[in-house]
C-alpha cells in the first residue's frame, strides 16, 4: 500500500464515513482476498496486451525455479520441470531472436530465461504454454513424450507432430521465435491485430465462428498459434468441459495466467491492485459490476463496483470514486471533461464536506450543495482564499504608493497600476506569489491582466512572468529560463508547468518543471533535462558534481536518450536506465561505439572503487580505470570472475583489456590474470604460481587452463588447479606442480594440512614418478599406483635408494599400527617406532 493510501484509508476509518454509489457507509471488510480468473472478464478481443505478453524481464531464472518447485510440489523424479535438466546447444541470432549460448545440462528454469530473453517472449506466457498444452507445470507425473512436445510447437490439429520440433528446449524456442515472427509479419497470418476477424470456435467448421476485433498483436499471435476462441460453454465451464463446439487453448492460456500471475492487462491490472489494497485497508467497495473497461479517453479504463468505480490512465494511476462525487463526475461526461481522479475521495477542509482532485479540476460535496465541480482559475482563486470557507468580495484596502505607481486590495484580489502598464488585475495564488518575490521592486508591473492558461492561469509582468496551475502552485520564470521554456512549449509543451522558482545553483541558475528542468550558465545557456536523465543528473551532483548540461537530452541510439554535461554525459535506455558515464571511461566507450558498440548502454553509473580507481558498467561489459592502468574493458565470464574475486580491492585494475587468445580469453591485472575457455569457465591466476604456470608454457602447456581459482590452503599457502595438474605455493617452497595420480593422493591424504607442501615439482623416476613434500613424498608406479609416505620413512626410504633399493615402490599408505607407523612396499615394509626410530623389514 502506497503511503498516500494509507493516508487516506486511515481518514476513511477515523471519521467513519464512506461514500457509496447511493450515499450509505460503505460495507464491512470482507475478510477473503483470494484472487481467481473470471472467464466473464475473458475478452476475446484482448486475451492479453502487448506489454504483459513480450515482457522478457518479467522472471528471472531463480523467480521461474522457485515457481516451478512450488507449482510442482507433488511431482518427483528427473523428468519434473523443477528436477529436469538438458544440454542446449547454441543458436546465432536472426530478425527474431538473439543469440542463445548453449551450454551443458541446463535446468529447465534456466532455459526459459534464455529464451525468454532471446526472444523478447514474457517467461509467464511460456510457463502458461506449458501447462495449456501438455500439463508439464502441475502434473505429478511427466513423460518423455510430454517433454518432447512441451508446447505443442509443430503439431497442428490435422497430421503427427515434426519431429525436428521435438526436444523441450527446442519447443520453447520455437513457440518463442513463432510469436515474434507473427509479430515481424502480421500480414502473411489468417489473425491480424487491428481488423475484425472471424475466429473459429472449434476444429470441426459447423461450430461455426465469432467475429472479433483483435485489439493487439499477442492476441492475434495467441490466435495463430491455437486458433480457437472459447465458446459460451467453454466459458461457463471454469476449466471445465463445455460441449461439442467447445475449444479450450486461448480459455486455458487466460485462466492459467490469471491464477499464477494476475490481470493479463499491464496498466489497468492495477485497477484490481487498488481494489485489494482498499480492501485491505478497510475500504470495501464490494462486489464487481463490470469488466475492466478501456473505452475511456487516451486509453484510460475504469471497472465499477457496488461501492464505487475505480478510473486508471497511464498519468494518474489508479483512483477511487464514489457516491455522489461519482454521480456528478459521471453526469459531466467522466473523463472526457474533468480528466481522471488524481487522488481518492477525500475529507474536505473544516469538516464540512469531500472531495476528489482530477487533472481537468475538482469534485468538491457537501449535504447542503452536493456535489459540484470547481476548474482553471476559479479554482485557483478560491482554494487561495479558504476554498469552500471563504468568499470573493470588495476591497479591503484604499489606494496605496508602492515604487513606480499604485495599488488596491479587494476581499478576492488586486488591482495594480503604472503609467506604462495601465491597471491589472492579480488574484489568488498569483498575487501572493508576486507578492512573495518583491511585487513591482522585483519584477515590474503587471503588463496585462490574469488569465486562464490550459489548466492554470499566468500573469506577464515587466520582468518575467508567473505560471499557476493547481498540481503546481505559482512560480516565477524570467529572462534566458523564460524564453528557452516558451521555446518548447510553455505549459502546454512537453515541460509543462513550473514547480519552482529559479535557484541557484553552483556558476548558474535551475528551473524546475512538471515535465524536466531548465538549466543555465553563462557558458552553456538555457538547457533541458527531463525524465531519467535528469533524475540521473541530480541523484549524481547535478552541476557542483558534473557541470552543467551542454545539449538537451536528446535522442541516442536503439530509442534512448543522452545528455552532454561539462564534465561526462548522462545515457538512458528503456532497458537499462540513466546513468553517468565520464572522463576516460566516457572516451574509451566512445572509441568502442558507444551506446551502438559492443558494450551497448550503462547500466551503472560512473562510480569509485577501492584504491583509487574508478568503474562504469555497460550491459556487455565494465570499463576500470586508475591513473596508473587508465581505462581497461572486461566483459562476460571474466568480468564476473574478476568482480566475484574482490576486483579492485583485491585483484588491483586491469592493465589491457580483455583479449582473445587460443582457445579461450586472458586479462590482464596488476594483481594477476583471470583466463577462461568454454570448457572451464574463467578462473584467477596470481603471484608465483601465475609466473610458474607461464614457465611451463599457460594455457598452451603441459597443465592447460585453470578450472579453479587462486585459492588460499591450510598452513597459510595458496593453490590453483588447471585442467592437467595443481600448483602449490608457500613462502618455503615456492610454486610447485603436482598432477594425476600423485595430485590425487595428496589430495586425498590431507593436501597441504597433512602432509604439508610440495618442496619440488613432481619428476619421473625409473618405473615411476615422486613429489616430495614437507611431510613426506608420494610415489607412484602402473603396479602399485600412488601411495604416500610419512616422514621420516620418507626420509629413510630414500636414503635406502627408494624404489630401486629392496624395498620397491609403496604398495600402502603410512598408517597406525600396534607399535609405532607401518609402510608397505613391494619387498618389506618400514617401521616408525614411538621414539622416531626407523626399521626396516622384509617379507
Amino acid at each position: 500500500m502506497t503511503s498516500r493510501l494509507r493516508l487516506v484509508a486511515t481518514c476513511l476509518l477515523a471519521l467513519g464515513l464512506a461514500f457509496v454509489a447511493t450515499g450509505g457507509s460503505a460495507p464491512p471488510l470482507q475478510p477473503d482476498l483470494t484472487e481467481s480468473a473470471e472467464l466473464g472478464l475473458f475478452d476475446p478481443g484482448n486475451i492479453i496486451d502487448d506489454d504483459l505478453f513480450y515482457n522478457a524481464g518479467a522472471m528471472d531464472a531463480a523467480q521461474i525455479q522457485g515457481f516451478l518447485v512450488t507449482k510442482g510440489s507433488a511431482c518427483s523424479g528427473d523428468l519434473c520441470l523443477k528436477n529436469l535438466r538438458q544440454d542446449t546447444w547454441s543458436r546465432t541470432a536472426d530478425q527474431y531472436c538473439a543469440a542463445y549460448a548453449g551450454r551443458e545440462r541446463e535446468t529447465a528454469a534456466e532455459i526459459l530465461a534464455k529464451v525468454s530473453r532471446a526472444c523478447g517472449v514474457n517467461p509467464q506466457v511460456l510457463l502458461v504454454l506449458l501447462q495449456k498444452e501438455q500439463g508439464l507445470i502441475r502434473t505429478a507425473e511427466p513423460t518423455e513424450r510430454k517433454l518432447r512436445i512441451a508446447v505443442g510447437y509443430g503439431c497442428p490439429d490435422t497430421a503427427p507432430c515434426d519431429a525436428q520440433y521435438y526436444g523441450f528446449y527446442n519447443q520453447l524456442y520455437h513457440a518463442a521465435h513463432r510469436f515474434q515472427y507473427y509479430r515481424a509479419n502480421p500480414a502473411k497470418f489468417g489473425h491480424r491485430a487491428g481488423v475484425t476477424n472471424n475466429v473459429r470456435y472449434h476444429p470441426n467448421a459447423d461450430c461455426g465462428t465469432l467475429r472479433v476485433y483483435i485489439q493487439n498483436q499477442a492476441t492475434a499471435g495467441l490466435y495463430n498459434y491455437t486458433p480457437y476462441t472459447p465458446n459460451k460453454a467453454a466459458l461457463d465451464a471454469g476449466y471445465g468441459t463445455g460441449d461439442a463446439c467447445s475449444a479450450y487453448g486461448n480459455r486455458n492460456f487466460f485462466s492459467y495466467f490469471t491464477d499464477w500471475f494476475g490481470s493479463t492487462q499491464s496498466g489497468p491490472a492495477s485497477i484490481d491492485d487498488k481494489y485489494t489494497h482498499l480492501r485491505a485497508s478497510g475500504v470495501d467497495l464490494g462486489g464487481s459490476t463490470s469488466r475492466v473497461t478501456c473505452d475511456q479517453p487516451h486509453g484510460g479504463c475504469y471497472r465499477s463496483y457496488q461501492g464505487g468505480t475505480i478510473f486508471w490512465s497511464r498519468d494518474t494511476g489508479p483512483h477511487v470514486v464514489r457516491g455522489a462525487i461519482l454521480e456528478r463526475y459521471l453526469s459531466l461526461g467522466g473523463p472526457r471533461l474533468l480528466g481522471y481522479p488524481t487522488g481518492d475521495d477525500t475529507a474536505a477542509p473544516f469538516g464540512t464536506g469531500w472531495y476528489t482532485d482530477f487533472q481537468g479540476g475538482a469534485i468538491y460535496w457537501s449535504s447542503a450543495t452536493g456535489a459540484r465541480e470547481v476548474r482553471g482559475v476559479l479554482l485557483a482563486t478560491w482554494r487561495a482564499k479558504n476554498a469552500q470557507a471563504g468568499v470573493l468580495g470588495y476591497p479591503v484596502g484604499g489606494d496605496e504608493a508602492v515604487p513606480g505607481g499604485f495599488r488596491t486590495r479587494f476581499q478576492g484580489g488586486t488591482l495594480y497600476w503604472s503609467a506604462t502598464t495601465g491597471a491589472r488585475m492579480l488574484r489568488g495564488a498569483l498575487l501572493a506569489r508576486y507578492e512573495s518575490a518583491g511585487g513591482p521592486r522585483a519584477l515590474g508591473f503587471p503588463t496585462r491582466d490574469d488569465g486562464p492558461t490550459r489548466g492554470g492561469a499566468t500573469v506577464e509582468l515587466q520582468g518575467g512572468a508567473i505560471y499557476w496551475s493547481p498540481d503546481t502552485g505559482a512560480h516565477v520564470v524570467r529572462g534566458a529560463v523564460l524564453r528557452k521554456w516558451r521555446q518548447w512549449g510553455a505549459e502546454s509543451g512537453q515541460l509543462g508547468y513550473p514547480t519552482g522558482g529559479e535557484t541557484a545553483v553552483a556558476s548558474g541558475v535551475r528551473a524546475t518543471f512538471t515535465g524536466g528542468d531548465v538549466f543555465w550558465s553563462s557558458s552553456t545557456g538555457a538547457r533541458v533535462l527531463r525524465g531519467p536523465v535528469l533524475q540521473r543528473y541530480l541523484a549524481h551532483g547535478g552541476p557542483r558534481v558534473l557541470g552543467f548540461p551542454t545539449t538537451h537530452d536528446v535522442a541516442a541510439a536503439g530509442g534512448g536518450r543522452r545528455a552532454e554535461l561539462q564534465g561526462g554525459a548522462v545515457y538512458w535506455s528503456r532497458e537499462t536506465g540513466a546513468h553517468v558515464v565520464r572522463g576516460d571511461i566516457l572516451a574509451r566507450w566512445r572509441q568502442l561505439g558507444g551506446e551502438s558498440g559492443r558494450l551497448g548502454y550503462p547500466i551503472g553509473s560512473d562510480a569509485a572503487t577501492a584504491r583509487g580507481g574508478y568503474v562504469t558498467a555497460f550491459r556487455n561489459g565494465t570499463i576500470y580505470w586508475s591513473r596508473s592502468t587508465g581505462p581497461k574493458v572486461l566483459r562476460g565470464a571474466i568480468l564476473r570472475r574478476y568482480e566475484a574475486h574482490g576486483g579492485p580491492g583485491v585483484l588491483g585494475f586491469p592493465t589491457a583489456d580483455e583479449v582473445s587468445i587460443r582457445g579461450g580469453a586472458r586479462a590482464e591485472l596488476q594483481g594477476g590474470a583471470v583466463y577462461w575457455s568454454p570448457e572451464t569457465g574463467a578462473h584467477v591466476v596470481r603471484g608465483d604460481i601465475l609466473a610458474r604456470w607461464r614457465q611451463l608454457g599457460g594455457e598452451s602447456g603441459r597443465l592447460g587452463y585453470p578450472i579453479g581459482s587462486d585459492a588460499a590452503t591450510a598452513r597459510g599457502g595458496y593453490v590453483t588447479a588447471f585442467r592437467n595438474g595443481t600448483i602449490y605455493w608457500s613462502r618455503s617452497t615456492g610454486p610447485k606442480v603436482l598432477r594425476g595420480a600423485i595430485l590425487r593422493r595428496y589430495e586425498a591424504h590431507g593436501g597441504p594440512g597433512v602432509l604439508g607442501f610440495p618442496t619440488a615439482d613432481e619428476v619421473s623416476i625409473r618405473g615411476g614418478a615422486r613429489a616430495e613434500l614437507q611431510g613426506g613424498a608420494v610415489y607412484w608406479s602402473p603396479e602399485t599406483g600412488a601411495r604416500v609416505v610419512e616422514a621420516p620413512a620418507a626420509r629413510a626410504y630414500a636414503d635406502m635408494g627408494g624404489p630401486a633399493s629392496w624395498l620397491g615402490f609403496v604398495t600402502r599408505d603410512t598408517r597406525a599400527v600396534s607399535g609405532g607407523r607401518r609402510t608397505d612396499f613391494q619387498g618389506g615394509h618400514l617401521l616408525v617406532t614411538a621414539d622416531g626410530r626407523v626399521t626396516a623389514h622384509r617379507g
